[in-house]
């Protein structure tokens, strides 16, 4: 067993390994003591702290009101006071300034009072001033609108042949913006547009990025920077064009036989209009169709009637004729009255038998006067579709028809009984 060597102080303090950390801890202390008792105070000016104005929760808030001018970003001076070995360490991080907003009321400029404390777990200093004790904010009540968005595509044109219609806001979803800003801003938006710098001349239809502007009434743009809008930019489509000159049609329902190879005479208010739309669509376009007239409709007293034309997909009449009269040829027509007492029936279910104890009457009929001359209600059947019923009591539509005539139609509508078991 090795001999275990005795304990020795003087080897210790010899040893350069401890001494040196040991000699330079105390040197440090040393140094601290005489620093403290040399300068035991200390002031230093504490530059760029940042005003934090909080208007959560505060009056401002309850009255709508917000900072359109000053305020925000602000930065000042804080004087502060202490040992010197504190106020050394401490930053602009360690102080917060807040503004008081216990004078705002209304809408207005005010000279708010500046309060700095400690923001950070650093103490044993104090704050001794701001500078500047005082921050001018305008505070204005906050507006939010919703603005219709006309499109304006600049320079835009159309190869010979078509034509570069108004441009529109590729999505319709998109037609509208909220703006929201300080309501002195805000009474001077006029219109909002969405702007397209396209400058050449188009062969088909296309989209460009346009630009929100906000104008003012006399057209001038607004600096958008006092305002938080939806969107800043959009798509714009400046659909291109074909314009062509085509007939109308009058087109009918219940029609009878007789005027189905063969219509029957009418009259319209204008025969030709004038359409515009994708070329493709309008080159396919030889007429267009009006909204139908349904034949039970036409009477001895209602024979003119205000009908839509039926336009395709992106296709528009350029004088935006909204109706077209029709006014049907019947002047040497009749109406009588009769009383119907043939019903027959079609789709009865199977194993069902359908009945009806009552004829249908006072059934108009209108057509060529020669026919009605002699037209008796022998002529004359109901026909009731009983698709779908099973048994039991119905009250149905009936169609007047005629096995002898096919140039006569029902005025009106009728309905009939029928029982099914």
């Amino acid at each position: 067993m090795a001999e275990r060597k005795p304990f020795s102080i003087r080897k210790l303090l010899y040893n350069k390994k401890i001494t040196l950390p040991f000699s330079i801890a105390v040197a440090f202390i040393f140094w601290l003591v005489i620093s403290i008792d040399q300068n035991p105070v200390r002031e230093q000016t504490i530059s760029d702290v940042t005003v934090n104005i909080n208007t959560e929760g505060s009056a401002v808030e309850e009255l709508g009101l917000g900072i359109v001018e000053g305020g925000y970003g602000q930065r000042v001076n804080v004087r502060v006071s202490g040992p010197s070995y504190i106020v050394s360490s401490v930053s602009a991080s360690d102080i917060l300034v807040t503004a008081s907003l216990s004078e705002v009321t209304d809408a207005g400029s005010y000279d708010l009072t500046l309060t700095a404390t400690p923001n950070s777990q650093k103490t044993g200093y104090s704050i001794l001033s701001v500078t500047p004790a005082v921050l001018s904010v305008t505070f204005d009540y906050i507006d939010t609108k919703e603005f219709t968005i006309t499109p304006q595509a600049v320079g835009a044109g159309a190869v010979s042949g078509l034509v570069a219609e108004t441009s529109v806001i590729s999505d319709s979803d998109n037609a509208t913006i909220t703006v929201r800003g300080p309501r002195s801003e805000m009474d001077k938006i006029s219109s909002v547009v969405a702007v397209a710098e396209v400058n050449r001349t188009l062969a088909q239809t296309e989209s460009f990025d346009a630009t929100i502007m906000l104008l003012d009434s006399d057209g001038n743009e607004l600096d958008k920077s006092h305002f938080t809008l939806s969107s800043e930019t959009l798509k714009i489509t400046v659909p291109i064009s074909r314009q062509k000159e085509v007939a109308l049609v009058a087109t009918f329902t219940n029609t009878p036989g007789a005027y189905t190879q063969t219509p029957i005479s009418y009259e319209l208010s204008q025969d030709t209009v004038t359409i515009i739309g994708p070329p493709a669509t309008v080159d396919t376009l030889t007429q267009i169709e009006l909204a139908p007239i349904d034949f039970d409709n036409i009477s001895a007293d209602n024979t003119t009637f205000d009908m839509a034309p039926v336009l395709p997909d992106g296709v528009k009449i350029v004088d935006n004729i909204e109706f077209v009269t029709v006014t049907v040829n019947t002047p040497s027509y009749r109406e009588r009255t009769f009383t119907v007492t043939n019903i027959r029936y079609q789709n009865v279910g199977e194993g069902l038998t359908a009945q009806s104890s009552r004829s249908i009457r006072n059934v108009k009929i209108y057509g060529p006067t020669s026919v009605m001359r002699n037209l008796s209600a022998d002529d004359l059947y109901a026909e009731v579709d009983l698709s779908g019923k099973t048994a039991g009591e119905y009250t149905v539509s009936a169609r007047i028809k005629s096995d002898q005539y096919d140039n006569i139609w029902q005025v009106g509508t009728y309905n009939v009984i029928i029982t099914l078991q």
